[in-house]
């Protein structure tokens, strides 16, 4: 496991800030044959940046990830289980407009990944119309988030 020699609090969550491009030149994660990454990616972006590389990316399905992905609550609909994530409307913008930045690099690359993503978008859209408090307020903040993806907005938003 690679310990990030820097943590920085944004506001939602515990966010590890050390690249993959940094780690790959001071030879900070363990090579193994076949160019596989033996290391652990936190983020599609830096998960889509080492496949750009060469990299083998390698699932462990037993590995447990303790983290807040919002306040979901789960609920069925004709029979199926959905769970809204409830996220704040600040995190919503920062999602969406980050997922425009990373299709902008990634998507030609990998398609596949841009199409299930662009899905999954919609999806969440979709839960948060359907059940989630504060609508308006949360696609406001995601046409926003959107919108500052499109003109490549990067920082802190206020």
């Amino acid at each position: 496991m690679i310990m990030a020699s820097r943590k920085q609090k944004i506001g939602w969550k515990l966010r590890v800030r050390k690249r993959l491009a940094g780690l790959l030149r001071r030879g900070g994660v363990e090579l193994g044959e076949g160019r596989k990454l033996r290391a652990i990616v936190f983020g599609t972006r830096d998960g889509l940046r080492a496949r750009r590389l060469g990299f083998e990316i390698m699932v462990s399905a037993g590995a447990l990830l303790m983290h807040n992905l919002g306040a979901k609550q789960e609920f069925t609909v004709v029979g199926r289980k959905v769970r809204p994530t409830f996220h704040s409307a600040l995190r919503l913008r920062y999602m969406f407009r980050n997922r425009w930045m990373l299709w902008r690099r990634h998507a030609w690359y990998f398609p596949h990944w841009a199409a299930f993503d662009l899905i999954y978008s919609h999806y969440n859209l979709l839960r948060i119309l359907a059940f989630e408090d504060h609508r308006l307020q949360k696609m406001i903040a995601v046409i926003r988030g959107s919108w500052d993806g499109l003109c490549n907005k990067r920082g802190e938003i206020l």
